[in-house]
């Protein structure tokens, strides 16, 4: 009975089901999942399917272990943990406190591994990096870049950063961008978070059209100073170039709450709510953003008026291009209005037409209804189509080719009103939504806890009431 009982044992324990749910989160922000085993030069992940990955240590940012151990646990109320699970928590855990920068949170993560680990190898290794922490901790000592310094340290190298700063503007500006750029990298290789090094990044980013980049860093700057309203208008340039129009004017009105009567933003908000097609524009999130708009630019053009400054579209002129570009705009009226209105007959027989085709789609149909039939002996047959299903054929081929050329010269239309709308001296729209550039830096005192940020400016007059519609 005793060898039955411990065959029976044996096959249960064979076939007990694994749990493959270890994780290794690698650099790039992707995951292994399967059952993690350490090689000579990295890990070996066995998943659930049996394919084997490895994965170099140097790719590997932390180790999520899930999978069920043995006798006693993973390191449960059994005593300590298993060797090889043990090995991959430490490994796991010095992976996770590079990322961290409170050295409490550190030493607290590393005594409850070294409290479960007593009279371990592994565990007096950790013990080992615990005191190095604790003298860390001890000293006082802030974390800057992915180094440990002093207070006094921290503060020489955040000044060697602003100094770094103000160097790659000037450079950016003069339009050497690459030396800028080689400045920024070695910036952030002291402080990676720092909101003016990230700014002048995404601005960089955005000059060498690599604009996944540049959304990143000014999202990077957003995460260090929430309200910062240059990094805000950035973002909404960078969404409606990503055409996710709601989300961008979303953005400039965190930007118009965060600076009021900024020119540049409002003339940004301007330049996108006239490239919204009419169903965009009835989105709730634009709607508050024109509310604020309207709200702010009415104040401003008060203030601007008082300059001798007059809102023309997205730009702003004086009071003599302002009587110029009226007097122009009055002469060009009647042909928009003539555009206008073909645009419209042409519209209407579009619509005709349509109509037309559906109709004659439904006679067809109903002919082709009727060509089925019975014989004296029941049999199914079918006879031919009448004459006027062809006439009906044809009439609708006439139609479709009708529809298309209405369709073109709609594109033409558009097109020519364009046209008009550019013999303006000064077009109310460019078409273009504008980065805050250099200008808008946020710089950061070392040791201030908030960053100021220069006010940049730069800005909607009534759009023509006969307008054709875009082919949005």
């Amino acid at each position: 009975m005793h060898k039955w009982t411990l065959a029976v044992a044996v096959l249960l324990l064979a076939f007990a089901p694994v749990t493959w749910g270890d994780i290794l989160h690698l650099m790039d922000g992707t995951k292994v999942e399967g059952n993690v085993k350490k090689s000579a030069d990295g890990w070996i992940v066995t998943g659930a399917d049996g394919e084997v990955t490895n994965v170099p240590a140097g790719a590997v940012r932390s180790i999520e272990l899930k999978s069920s151990g043995g006798a006693g646990g993973a390191g449960g109320k059994g005593g300590p943990l298993p060797p090889e699970v043990a090995e991959r928590r430490l490994y796991s855990l010095r992976r996770s406190v590079e990322n961290l920068s409170n050295l409490s949170d550190i030493v607290q993560r590393y005594q409850r591994f070294v409290e479960q680990n007593k009279g371990t190898e592994l565990g007096q290794a950790a013990e080992q990096e615990l005191a190095v922490w604790v003298d860390r901790q001890s000293r006082g000592l802030v974390k800057v870049g992915q180094e440990w310094v002093t207070e006094e340290q921290r503060r020489a190298l955040l000044a060697q950063t602003i100094a770094a700063v103000s160097e790659a503007r000037q450079l950016m500006k003069d339009g050497r961008n690459k030396e800028a750029d080689a400045l920024l990298v070695k910036a952030m290789g002291v402080d990676p978070r720092s909101a003016s090094v990230q700014y002048l990044r995404g601005v960089l980013k955005y000059r060498q059209n690599e604009v996944p980049a540049a959304r990143k860093a000014f999202e990077i700057v957003i995460d260090e100073i929430t309200n910062h309203a240059p990094s805000l208008n950035n973002l909404a340039v960078i969404l409606a170039r990503q055409n996710q129009p709601a989300a961008s004017m979303g953005m400039y009105d965190r930007a118009m709450q965060a600076e009021p009567l900024n020119r540049h933003i409002l003339d940004n908000v301007a330049e996108g709510f006239y490239a919204l097609s009419p169903s965009e524009r009835k989105a709730a999130i634009v709607q508050r953003a024109l509310k604020r708009f309207l709200e702010q630019d009415e104040q401003l053009q008060q203030e601007m008026a008082n300059r001798g400054q007059f809102r023309w579209g997205a730009t702003w002129v004086n009071q003599q291009q302002l009587d110029e570009l009226k007097a122009a705009e009055v002469k060009i009226k009647g042909r928009l209005d003539q555009l206008a209105a073909e645009f419209d007959a042409v519209q209407a027989r579009m619509n005709t037409i349509v109509q037309d085709v559906e109709s004659n789609n439904r006679t067809m149909r109903n002919l082709e209804s009727q060509r089925y039939g019975r014989d004296a002996a029941g049999q199914l047959v079918t006879g031919d189509l009448p004459p006027r299903y062809y006439d009906v054929q044809a009439d609708t081929a006439k139609l479709e080719a009708e529809h298309k050329q209405q369709a073109l010269k709609m594109q033409q239309l558009r097109a020519a009103a364009r046209d008009v709308e550019k013999q303006l001296p000064t077009p109310r729209y460019t078409g273009s939504q504008k980065l805050i550039e250099t200008e808008g830096t946020p710089i950061q005192v070392p040791g201030d806890a908030a960053a100021s940020q220069p006010t940049t400016t730069v800005s909607l007059v009534e759009a023509p009431k006969r307008q054709i519609p875009s082919s949005k």
